[in-house]
């Protein structure tokens, strides 16, 4: 190597890598089938020994495990806290943070910021429950809660994975899903 350069890491250990950091940050959870080694290998255009020497490394990392004849599972382990960010950066940002996380936050005793439905309380008498099955078996509450304020978790989750595959390290918390282009604007 040339004077003071840093190498580059190698293909394997950089997927290796971008697998880990997704298991830790959720987006594979234990128990959960990694994507096929013929898959990743597709769409990141390696050749399948170069994959295989992902899995291999994440194996030895403790990540995961080799099912013969059915591929690559997450094992369970601990989840790893984040890393510190820069000072100067969370002041910067922790006024921002803060307000979002309170106009997110579900409180059992408050009507939510934007939520286009009564207390639960008002409607109890209404017995709406008897009309529907559903309902039934859910409860009252939630016929009239339209879920995370995020998104659908499942879908987070799925692009999450999607865009790793991509080579981009994204985390279900940092998605938010919205009703077409014009909300995310708004959002924004």
């Amino acid at each position: 190597m040339a004077g003071g350069s840093k190498r580059q890491a190698p293909i394997a250990e950089r997927l290796a890598d971008l697998i880990g950091q997704q298991i830790t940050d959720g987006v594979y959870r234990a128990g959960d089938k990694l994507p096929s080694l013929r898959e990743l290998a597709h769409l990141h255009s390696y050749a399948k020994n170069t994959v295989v020497a992902a899995f291999d490394l994440l194996v030895s990392r403790g990540l995961v495990e080799s099912r013969r004849g059915s591929g690559f599972y997450v094992q369970a382990q601990a989840r790893h806290a984040p890393q510190d960010e820069d000072a100067g950066q969370l002041n910067r940002a922790m006024d921002v943070v803060w307000l979002m996380r309170e106009q997110l936050k579900t409180q059992p005793d408050a009507v939510a910021v934007g939520d286009g439905f009564p207390p639960i309380e008002w409607l109890a008498d209404m017995r709406m429950d008897r009309y529907h099955q559903k309902v039934v078996r859910t409860g009252l509450g939630s016929l009239f809660r339209y879920g995370s304020r995020f998104g659908y978790a499942p879908l987070r989750d799925s692009l999450v994975r999607k865009l790793g595959v991509f080579g981009l390290g994204v985390t279900p918390q940092q998605l938010v899903l919205t009703q077409g282009a014009n909300e995310a604007m708004d959002l924004v």
